[in-house]
């Protein structure tokens, strides 16, 4: 008969694995659309990289906004002209206008998306050039979203609800998956220390992914998936 200990074990293990696919697709969710954006066949023309913001994610029925911030380090105000390029099922969308910014302050412009903007099936691509003006030269960034297959829920809550649910079943499965397997040594220790390890990689994809660094949120990715891969090999290796 099962011990408490042991139920707790199996709890914990299967916490955990909920906690890692859940981190790993929001993780490849969150990075993808920056990626694709990067290569999108969007003309490169700017001198200086400009932070382009786009939703984390977006539904069905949702419209999100994209956005820019420009600090203006001239002497005096300056109107750069501000164009944006978004993706479309057919041709692309352009956009464009003055951005008013005063000398030593930062102007933000903003334009909305929605699944009319989808391409590539589920993704929604957009690049801002800035052109030059005075002491302020071009810039120029790209950013992108997926667009998810349901309605009814913003993607902002999406984010929110499966970051929430990956953190607790990562920290749930760490807390009881040593329970039963007591002491902890060995291999068993290594597994622990790997699924902590694990955990943080997962984090660090989430966070960064968040910020638009697809390059980091990647590499720990990649770190996550092969922590993943050892602490398959020491539970089968037991």
């Amino acid at each position: 008969m099962s011990t408490p200990s042991k139920y707790q074990h199996k709890l914990g293990l299967a916490l955990f694995a909920v906690g890692v696919v859940i981190g790993l697709l929001l993780t490849v969710g969150l990075l993808w659309p920056d990626l694709e954006a990067t290569f999108y066949n969007f003309q490169k023309i700017g001198e200086q990289p400009l932070t382009v913001t786009c939703p984390v994610f977006l539904t069905q029925d949702e419209t999100g906004v994209v956005s820019i911030k420009a600090a203006n380090n001239a002497g005096k105000t300056i109107e750069p002209l501000v164009r944006i390029t978004i993706s479309n099922r057919g041709l692309f969308r352009f956009e464009e206008a003055r951005l008013t910014i005063p000398a030593g302050e930062t102007g933000t412009m903003e334009w909305t998306v929605s699944e009319n903007d989808v391409d590539l099936r589920f993704f929604v691509l957009a690049k801002v050039f800035i052109l030059p003006e005075y002491q302020f030269e071009s810039r120029e960034g790209t950013c992108g979203t997926m667009l998810l297959p349901f309605s009814g829920i913003g993607g902002m809550q999406v984010f929110l609800i499966g970051s929430a649910v990956s953190l607790l079943g990562l920290v749930g499965g760490l807390l009881l998956w040593p329970a039963g397997i007591k002491p902890l040594l060995g291999r068993r220790l290594e597994t622990l220390r790997a699924m902590q390890a694990i955990t943080l990689a997962i984090a660090a994809g989430i966070v960064f992914g968040y910020m638009g660094n697809w390059a980091v949120a990647g590499l720990a990715l990649i770190v996550a998936v092969l922590l993943l891969a050892a602490v398959l090999y020491l539970a089968a290796s037991r």
